[in-house]
């Protein structure tokens, strides 16, 4: 038997910003805290569609404020329990 998942790894729209020659993500203060919600937002309603579709597994990543992309989930089993 063929089990499906997704795996969400809090991908969000903050764009990359040079920064002294170092990009970060973000922009400013409150732009920045409304994506991060809206991502959040986001993964639980993923979460919960993944449910009613069927999927077996629905994996979330935790990623707090990394430099390598712009992706956040700073604690899977909080939006896990939401979900």
């Amino acid at each position: 038997m063929i089990e499906f998942g997704i795996f969400q790894n809090g991908a969000s729209h903050l764009p990359a910003t040079e920064v002294n020659g170092l990009y970060v993500n973000g922009v400013d203060l409150p732009t920045t805290q409304k994506i991060r919600q809206q991502t959040l937002l986001d993964q639980i309603r993923q979460g919960i569609v993944a449910d009613r579709l069927g999927y077996e597994y629905f994996w979330l990543t935790e990623h707090h404020f990394q430099p390598e992309g712009p992706e956040f989930s700073p604690n899977p089993l909080l939006t896990e329990i939401a979900i």
